[in-house]
């Protein structure tokens, strides 16, 4: 009698194993095709579209391998439960290398290094993994319950380094560039006017200053350019540049600018270096009067 309820006991916990893996592994077939899919999609995918979609597959990687770590006990025959433990770990570190490659090299946020190195070395390891999936699989099937794990190959061993060279060179995945005019400041302070206008008092100089921000995701060099265009004077230019990291800021004091009481003429400041980030935000023009002397 002890030996049968033994006997059942084994079953039972070997057919519930195999329902709990068999589902597993189909989420682990899925994150592979989807994100094979992901990287031979059509040229139509956008960056947020990519973002959108790596995000939600890395929470699904880590749900399979939580839930792998709870199939580590009991104990089934053959250590099945670690063989098949040890093969996910593999996977998901191997899935993480591929990832990471292509976020680093789209500057998407990730944790890691990444390299080609660890890029073929990751589909190595799927392949690695495939073998070694088929070899355990069938190892309940002579056990009580004879239960059948199901297959699973990873398409993602068949992943070239072309495939993903490809897929990051997509102008639609490139990575935002963008910069904004925070504030420009004035030297001496105007006077009260109108938007777009800037009146001084009569001085022989004023001095300007120009305050950016680069509101992309990944450093850029911006040329910040001041130019004046006088009615009755040489026009001035000058220029400065600036290296800003993503989500910083600088400000930029100009050498002054001669001027004379009565000169009439057109202010303009404009950032180069990246796309504005909305229209109107890299360039600012204004009128400028300065007051007659008498």
């Amino acid at each position: 009698q002890a030996a049968r309820d033994s006997e059942t006991n084994r079953r039972t916990l070997n057919r519930s194993f195999a329902v709990l893996v068999n589902s597993n592994l189909g989420e682990q077939n899925a994150i592979d095709g989807e994100t094979l899919g992901l990287i031979r999609s059509p040229q139509t995918l956008s960056r947020w579209e990519l973002e959108s979609t790596l995000s939600d597959l890395h929470q699904r990687v880590n749900r399979v391998r939580e839930t792998a770590v709870q199939l580590g006990t009991p104990r089934i025959a053959g250590d099945v439960n670690e063989q098949f433990g040890h093969m996910t770990d593999v996977r998901v570190a191997a899935w993480s290398d591929i990832v990471t490659f292509i976020e680093a090299s789209l500057h998407i946020p990730h944790r890691g290094s990444s390299s080609l190195a660890s890029l073929r070395s990751a589909v190595e390891r799927i392949n690695e993994s495939n073998a070694s999936w088929d070899r355990i699989r069938g190892q309940l099937s002579a056990e009580p319950g004879k239960v059948r794990l199901s297959e699973s190959r990873w398409g993602l061993g068949a992943l070239t380094e072309r495939d993903v060279t490809r897929f990051i060179g997509r102008s639609a995945l490139q990575p935002l560039t963008a910069a904004a005019i925070s504030a420009i400041a004035i030297d001496p302070q105007p006077l009260p006017s109108r938007s777009a206008q800037i009146v001084l008092l009569p001085k022989t100089s004023i001095g300007i200053g120009v305050s950016v921000r680069n509101v992309g995701r990944v450093t850029s060099t911006l040329t910040i350019t001041v130019s004046t265009r006088w009615r009755r004077a040489e026009p001035v230019t000058v220029t400065a540049h600036r290296t800003l990291a993503a989500g910083t800021s600088v400000a930029v004091v100009f050498p002054e600018i001669p001027t004379y009481p009565g000169m009439r003429g057109t202010l303009i400041v404009r950032v180069t270096g990246a796309a504005p980030a909305y229209p109107g935000a890299t360039t600012r023009q204004y009128s400028v009067k300065v007051a007659p002397s008498d």
